[in-house]
């Protein structure tokens, strides 16, 4: 039933079965397979010397950002090229400034 539990967590079928696999190979326990779920869930990282260095440059890019805004600006990388950069803004002035340093 526990073995079950965690399984039924993963949303990708093929994940399930591989792991399912496991447990029946392996006679795996619950504590084991709930961790192997957690694991599977987690995102996967580019190499980590690659990642750190993204990451590096990701928060430079922030701060320098931030500072040209005059707001704290989030950078997410989703990898391949990919991410998005949120400006927030706490009014209506607010927006219209950052619209002005946009020349927008």
């Amino acid at each position: 039933m526990g073995h079950a539990r965690a399984l039924i967590s993963i949303e990708d079928v093929s994940l399930q079965l591989d792991i399912f696999k496991q447990i029946l190979k392996n006679e795996l326990s619950v504590r084991k397979v709930e961790e192997l779920v957690r694991n599977a869930s987690q995102p996967k990282e580019k190499s980590e010397g690659t990642a750190k260095e993204e990451s590096a440059e990701i928060k430079e890019l922030q701060t320098k950002l931030s500072s040209h805004f005059g707001s704290k600006i989030a950078i997410k990388s989703n990898g391949a090229d990919k991410g998005e950069i949120k400006i927030p803004y706490s009014s209506t002035e607010d927006l219209n400034r950052i619209l002005d340093i946009l020349d927008i």
